[in-house]
């Protein structure tokens, strides 16, 4: 996200320049995160790209406008990632594509769906014994009020 307002002067004395705020989240690395699917790792690097252009730029090692550029481009290419996989997830839901072709493209590779199975192994069983407590809530109201 960018904003830019062209001011006269700013802060800090310098005329003619545009203040400018941008935000690129980078997501902490950790030995224990859960694995990261080929579109995150696809906007991942975008973000990375956006934030060492930004460090660039307070070095001095790039001039603002440069900085803008770089910065404009990683705005599109990061909607234009999340657009080919939305567009990607209608095609498959509407049954257009498979989801092996899914997985090519989107999704993970072997590598990190290994890393992702037990965690998603263990919320389908947390979501299972969920479904079974209410469940049993629910039966136990009804013979409980006479099945009215």
């Amino acid at each position: 996200m960018s904003s830019a307002s062209n001011s006269p002067s700013s802060s800090d004395g310098r005329a003619g320049e545009s203040s400018v705020l941008v935000v690129v989240p980078v997501q902490a690395q950790s030995a224990n995160r859960l694995p990261l699917s080929k579109h995150d790792h696809a906007i991942h690097a975008i973000k990375l790209e956006c934030r060492d252009a930004l460090h660039r730029m307070w070095d001095g090692e790039i001039p603002h406008e440069e900085f803008m550029r770089i910065a404009n481009d990683c705005v599109e290419r990061a909607q234009a990632r999340r657009a080919a996989t939305k567009l990607m997830c209608e095609r498959v839901l509407r049954g257009e594509v498979t989801l092996e072709e899914f997985d090519q493209d989107c999704g993970y590779d072997d590598e990190e769906w290994n890393k992702a199975q037990p965690a998603v192994e263990m919320y389908k069983e947390s979501l299972i014994a969920n479904l079974r407590r209410r469940e049993s809530r629910v039966v136990q109201k009804n013979r409980s009020s006479g099945g009215h």
